[in-house]
């Protein structure tokens, strides 16, 4: 079969005529083997064959003939029905073919108990789903679907909530519009949607499997759908016009409790989403509300840090970046404070950490801290926005952007990073004079509210004083010399001396008075 999907692949041929009689055949027999290479040979030749068939009626009698297999249960195993639905997978969407998927693989879900085979079912719906969702051909299986989604069966609830979602989502990726039966398809699984995030909202966050259908109701109401008339019910479903809720209860977005247990790459993508819709549609309302935006930005930096899967901590930053581009002075105070609030948390754990391992290593996140505050910053970024808002945004980080945990690994300085903006670090130092100042002597009062904020702020003087010698240095000797006039200390008198003499168990009494 190598042979076969070497030679086949090196001719420029339509191979449509030959296919179905020759060599779909052999793929089919083959896919059922017990050895493992023979199956990934099979599914090598599929991935040929479904790029050398141009006549889309062969297309669909192909894969008609593929999914007959497991729709009659003539499959040996759960690794026979993986490929056959691998192969679905292969072939390109169209009218007719996208239709006989849609009908066919919602029925299996139903008679598929193998978790690894489920997935692989509903990777195959999802391109199909999607295209169906913008034809005009009628969509058979939506009331099947939307059975599945209220399935008392977790896995199968949601691995179908992430193919539906997925394919609802890529409709919108790919800038199309709905159809009119895709538009049906929509009003028969709202019911299912409104009853996943009236779920997931009491689900208590120990069950952490319980969550990934209601972020899909929640992304997708605010995202995809959110001018959809037949999702306009979901708008008042209580979770979601709570969805900014902090204290007493946290609403189930935003509440670390969950998030930080998430079991999947999906969950975490779905929320990831949920966070953009509510900074994209909820923008205002997070501006007035500083604990939401926190939380919304610790949730951010949870999954750009914290992730356990690297393509997750790579998208996440690609829609930090995004976000920034559409709300830079949002995205800017968001990540400012979130970042300032989770150094702080870190700094409070290290020690306890050091204390029960001393062999334990602390992982430096400056790298992740490098990467986050490049999409803040991000160049293209500037196009379509204000000056103002650039020189604000560069003034905003000039303390946090020399944070002690910041170190060469993470490839940015403060100076860099306002270079990105567009805007010369010396000019921005001159005009925001009055501004910086205020940052540094707040960063660095006596006694600092945190002491590693005061060691950036002396690490920003320097900066400063290498950009701009002739302001700085002389603002930070005009500072020290009025800290340390002693008329600063005439308040003290015999009283204070004699309070400041007495023992600390000890109380003062003034004998004179």
């Amino acid at each position: 079969m190598a042979v076969t999907s070497d030679l086949l692949s090196g001719l420029p041929y339509d191979l449509s005529s030959i296919l179905p009689g020759k060599l779909v055949t052999a793929a089919l027999s083959s896919s059922k083997s017990s050895n493992p290479d023979t199956r990934a040979k099979s599914l090598n030749l599929m991935k040929v064959i479904s790029s050398k068939c141009e006549d889309t009626s062969i297309q669909t009698k192909i894969v008609t003939e593929i999914l007959s297999l497991p729709k009659t249960g003539k499959t040996t195993s759960p690794e026979h029905r993986i490929v056959l639905f691998q192969m679905t997978a292969l072939f390109p969407t169209n009218d007719s073919t996208s239709s006989i998927v849609v009908d066919t693989l919602p029925g299996l879900c139903t008679k598929e108990g193998n978790d690894h085979a489920l997935q692989a079912l509903c990777g195959a719906l999802i391109p199909h789903l999607s295209h169906s969702l913008t034809s005009n051909t009628p969509i058979g299986s939506a009331s099947a679907l939307a059975k599945e989604l209220g399935s008392t069966k977790l896995s199968a609830r949601r691995a179908l909530a992430n193919a539906v979602g997925e394919s609802i989502w890529n409709v919108h990726s790919r800038q199309s519009q709905f159809s009119n039966e895709g538009e049906k398809f929509l009003e028969t699984i709202m019911p299912a949607l409104e009853t996943a995030l009236t779920a997931s909202s009491t689900n208590q966050p120990a069950n952490s499997t319980g969550f990934l259908e209601g972020y899909v109701a929640v992304a997708l109401s605010l995202g995809p759908l959110y001018t959809t008339p037949s999702a306009s019910k979901l708008a008042s479903v209580p979770a979601l016009s709570d969805i900014l809720a902090v204290s007493p209860k946290p609403s189930f977005v935003l509440n670390d409790k969950i998030y930080t247990r998430l079991p999947a790459p999906e969950d975490e993508k779905w929320l990831l989403r949920c966070l953009e819709g509510i900074i994209n549609r909820q923008g205002r309302k997070l501006e007035k509300d500083d604990a939401a935006k926190l939380a919304v930005g610790m949730a951010l930096i949870h999954l750009a840090f914290e992730s356990k899967s690297s393509e997750v901590r790579r998208i996440t930053t690609t829609a930090i970046s995004d976000l920034a581009k559409a709300h830079p002075r949002l995205i800017s105070h968001l990540i400012r404070d979130s970042l300032r609030n989770w150094l702080q948390i870190q700094d409070a754990r290290a020690p306890k950490i050091r204390k029960a391992d001393e062999e334990e290593v602390v992982e430096s996140k400056s790298r992740d801290i490098g990467k986050l505050l490049s999409a803040v910053f991000h160049h293209s970024n500037t196009s379509s926005t204000d000056k103002s808002i650039c020189e604000d945004i560069a003034v905003d980080y000039i303390v946090l952007a020399h944070h002690p945990e910041i170190n060469e690994d993470a490839q940015v300085s403060w100076i860099g990073l306002v270079q990105s903006l567009g805007l010369d670090p010396a000019t921005v130092a001159v005009d925001k004079r009055t501004r910086i100042l205020e940052s540094l002597w707040e960063a660095a009062s006596a006694p600092p509210s945190d002491p590693r904020l005061a060691e950036a702020s002396y690490r920003a003087i320097t900066t400063l004083a290498f950009v701009q010698p002739e302001i700085y240095v002389q603002a930070v000797l005009e500072k020290l010399e009025d800290d340390l006039d002693p008329a600063n200390l005439d308040f003290i008198g015999l009283e204070e001396r004699g309070i400041w003499a007495s023992p600390p168990d000890q109380l003062f009494v003034d004998g004179q008075s």
